[in-house]
């Protein structure tokens, strides 16, 4: 590998940009926008680990709390976008998605310009930086994972484009005064408010803005993220007003700490053994082959290669921060989607791609005395090509615009059941689903929907029993619990599970089964 690179230095770019220059990357974002539009599932959907999709929406909607860790800020976000005059309710928060993971694309254009900015004495052709834009705001918005979740309805690209954010301002040449600072701070808070993995970045935002921001600056930066964590207020004073959906019961400090901590999931945390963190890790390469091609991948080791000899140590510090620590966290958790924790690590490989690609250019221009005019247009060609073919590829296959699955098993499931039925549901999917009809759409506000594996829980409990209407002491057991429901309703279960048939008689009834209100012994 040839060694003639100079260390490149933040120098005052040789001109100021122009007008069109910085729509681009907004105009970027709106493509993103039109094509996500078009592929997003129509209504509720359980596609691309959608299932909580119901959860959010239902506990948005009655001013409720999800599941751990309450992500306040995408309640309150979701409410607003719960306005909009734009189909079902679930289309919105999908649209939502789609709006959040186009603006995380817009955002990753931004810093790809910094990446690529001409310099006093760079050989680059003007237009370099505007191809820099395209390039690394494409590969966001085009990278399959990043795509399957901006189409339903989940945390993810509202995650993405906190992030996205947060990088845009730590990268910028300028001081972080105090404004800049405390406006770091309330991002980075309300950022943690929607997910609270954006803590493992924060280091690699710091190492970016840390020789930027003034010693005022850094003061307003914290107290902006303290302002930031104030979303936290919500859930307790959600669950004050005991809504039908209200994990925890976070009016009590022992149940706020439960919900926000994430206590429920704890036991999946460091949970992976060895052999499966090495089988993640050997995943986790495939999957970045998946978003960017095995080109995407040379040009990954090329940006950071260009990083290390050109001696940019904060650059390459500061988004290797956010990458290793998201990979770590991602390989040890132990659950089946905890790869879409690698997310933000396809939004900063992005901008390493574009780094490859501006130090590859360079360094042909140098070695080979080829004229620049060739140059720069064929490789700035191969990085807008590369998120081009992936997008016209995985259309078809991530395009969602005909997902029916979930609204139809809600439908015939909703239609099947009685009046006053009550529901136990064995799969969060259905549990979900069903929260959703009942609570947000009030399609059935008879049905009583029971989570079997929640009723483990005391304040779950206590919220089934409420919402039940039932006078008696309330049962610690599930048999209790069918034997208290049926003196009242009809009971039905959603899956034929091997653990029920043993103990109840099931009817199929449709795509549910009823059970007997009497206990079938083993």
């Amino acid at each position: 590998m040839p060694n003639s690179s100079p260390p490149r230095t933040e120098a005052p770019e040789a001109h100021a940009p122009k007008a069109w220059e910085w729509a681009t990357p907004w105009l970027v974002g709106v493509l993103a926008l039109a094509i996500y539009v078009s592929t997003a599932a129509p209504n509720l959907t359980w596609a691309h680990h959608g299932a909580d999709g119901g959860d959010f929406i239902a506990a948005a909607m009655t001013c409720g709390v999800p599941h751990p860790s309450g992500y306040p800020t995408y309640m309150l976000i979701g409410r607003l976008f719960a306005l909009l005059p734009f189909g079902p309710l679930a289309r919105r928060f999908n649209l939502l998605s789609a709006t959040t993971a186009a603006i995380a694309a817009a955002l990753a254009a931004v810093v790809s310009r910094r990446i690529a900015t001409r310099n006093v004495g760079d050989p680059a052709p003007t237009w370099w930086p505007v191809v820099a834009q395209v390039a690394g705001g494409t590969m966001v918005a085009f990278a399959p994972a990043i795509w399957s979740q901006a189409l339903i309805a989940e945390v993810y690209t509202l995650h993405l484009a906190i992030l996205a954010s947060l990088l845009a301002m730590a990268i910028v040449p300028s001081k972080l005064t105090e404004w800049r600072g405390l406006a770091l701070g309330v991002l980075a808070g309300i950022g943690i408010g929607n997910h609270l993995t954006l803590a493992l970045a924060l280091p690699g935002v710091a190492i970016l803005s840390w020789r930027k921001l003034t010693k005022r600056g850094g003061v307003a930066a914290g107290v902006g993220s303290l302002l930031g964590l104030g979303v936290y207020i919500y859930p307790p004073l959600a669950a004050r007003g005991l809504p039908p959906v209200s994990w925890g019961n976070a009016a009590t400090l022992s149940g706020f700490w439960w919900l926000v901590s994430g206590q429920l999931y704890h036991r999946y945390a460091l949970a992976a053994s060895w052999p499966q963190v090495a089988q993640r890790l050997l995943a986790a390469i495939g999957l970045w082959r998946e978003q960017f091609g095995l080109l995407g991948v040379a040009l990954t080791f090329l940006g950071i290669y260009g990083w290390i000899e050109g001696q940019r140590w904060r650059l390459l510090a500061g988004t290797g921060s956010v990458c290793v620590l998201m990979l770590a966290y991602a390989a040890t958790y132990q659950t089946a989607d905890s790869m879409l924790y690698l997310l933000p690590c396809y939004l900063v490989g992005a901008v390493w791609i574009v780094a490859g690609g501006d130090w590859l250019a360079r360094i042909v221009l140098m070695e080979t005395g080829l004229r620049d005019k060739w140059v720069f247009p064929l490789i700035g060609a191969l990085l807008i090509a590369m998120p081009t073919t992936r997008a016209i590829g995985c259309y078809d296959s991530l395009d969602l615009s005909d997902d029916h699955e979930a609204e139809a098993w809600l439908s015939e499931a909703l239609a099947t059941l009685p009046e006053d039925a009550a529901f136990l549901s064995v799969e969060d999917r259905h549990t979900f689903a069903l929260w959703y009809a009942t609570y947000a759409q009030k399609r059935r506000p008879d049905v009583l929907v029971v989570d079997v594996d929640l009723y483990v829980e005391p304040w779950y409990r206590e919220q089934v029993w409420r919402q039940a209407d039932l006078k008696a002491e309330t049962p610690e057991t599930l048999d209790g619990l069918v034997t208290a429901l049926c003196d009242r309703r009809s009971v039905y279960i959603g899956t034929n599970r091997f653990d029920l048939v043993q103990r109840y008689r099931l009817a199929r009834h449709g795509p549910v089964w009823q059970l007997a209100c009497e206990n079938e012994q083993p």
